[in-house]
């Protein structure tokens, strides 16, 4: 399928956001056709060249997709960290001086600009690793998000995202009304066996529609540009094709 890629920046309570946007481009399929929207958060580096090639991948099923800059009231429209020692060290800065509450904001105002799209249907899902596993989250918390993907969600055992290092996801676990797929790597060393058994408890207790799923991988294991190493492409098709069932499912 032919896709068409575009930017915009969305007015926010903290500031523009600049979007990536990827739709398909073909005018016969697509003829009087309108679409899910899918907003996928990135993990800390922004919108890298592997998250270009993976949301392409989901705008090729027939999904608006929008990329939102997740740093971007700290950083200049644009900015991708380089996956580094230094933009890594620099990521985990921001996350700590980051208000949480602002990216449900930015929640809000993406499922707005989803929902007066021209090829959107109005039915909007989430999907994102790492840091995005975990705003995956935040948003799923937003009533019209019907489905969400979440992928080795970092700093929810544990809340240590945003300022105070007090992330209250856990606890709000029973207000998500979407389905949700918990997607985890069992080498994955930023979320040990006793902080996804914690999550798993509150998962239970919450009573949320969910799926989870474990796999012998380890972090990261999503992404092609993975600067080490740890992609792996038979896990992820495994896992795209749980996804995909869901969004076609509740999209």
């Amino acid at each position: 399928m032919i896709l068409k890629e575009d930017f915009v920046d969305l007015k926010t309570p903290s500031g523009e956001m600049r979007v990536y946007i990827v739709v398909p481009n073909d005018p016969v399929s697509m003829i009087d056709k309108k679409i899910p929207g899918i907003i996928f958060w990135t993990a800390i580096f922004q919108r890298t060249k592997g998250i270009e090639r993976f949301a392409k991948q989901l705008a090729s099923r027939g999904y608006v997709v929008i990329v939102p800059e997740i740093w971007h009231s700290h950083l200049p429209p644009g900015t991708v960290l380089e996956p580094n020692p230094e933009g890594t060290a620099k990521g985990n800065q921001l996350k700590k001086e980051q208000k949480i509450e602002a990216w449900e904001e930015d929640t809000k105002v993406m499922v707005e600009f989803l929902k007066s799209h021209p090829m959107c249907n109005g039915r909007v899902g989430t999907i994102g690793h790492c840091i995005g596993g975990h705003l995956v989250l935040r948003a799923a918390l937003h009533p019209e998000i019907l489905a969400a993907a979440s992928f080795f969600a970092t700093d929810v055992h544990n809340g240590t995202l945003g300022i105070g290092e007090k992330a209250d996801t856990l606890d709000r676990f029973h207000q998500i009304q979407g389905e949700v797929n918990f997607f985890w790597g069992r080498q994955d060393p930023h979320i040990p066996d006793e902080g996804r058994l914690k999550i798993y408890t509150a998962v239970q207790k919450s009573k949320m529609n969910y799926t989870w799923h474990e796999f012998n991988a380890n972090h990261s294991f999503l992404m092609d540009d993975d600067p080490k190493g740890r992609y792996d492409p038979d896990v992820t098709a495994q896992c795209l094709d749980i996804v995909f069932d869901l969004f076609h499912r509740r999209l």
